[in-house]
């Protein structure tokens, strides 16, 4: 899960530098929008293994969706929604 954790930090850091060159302010909202999900995501994940680790909390099973995917919002979808 620590590799994880890592892997949306970074995504959050890349999005983040590709917002500071972007000229569309949509465009640069959608990216640092992204950031800002992907950092959560980190967040929670590390917040989830904080909880695992003190045996609280419960643990997903096999098979169950994959939640991460359904958290993350593709910024195309909401420029078309926005407009």
């Amino acid at each position: 899960m620590l590799e994880r954790i890592a892997h949306y930090r970074e995504l959050a850091a890349q999005f983040r530098h590709w917002a500071e060159s972007e000229t569309v302010p949509e465009a640069r909202d959608g990216l640092l929008d992204m950031a800002r999900q992907y950092e959560r995501l980190a967040i929670e994940l590390q917040a989830s293994a904080a909880t695992a680790k003190t045996g609280q909390g419960f643990s997903r099973s096999r098979g169950a969706p994959n939640w991460t995917a359904t958290m993350i919002e593709h910024p195309a979808r909401k420029l078309l929604r926005a407009a």
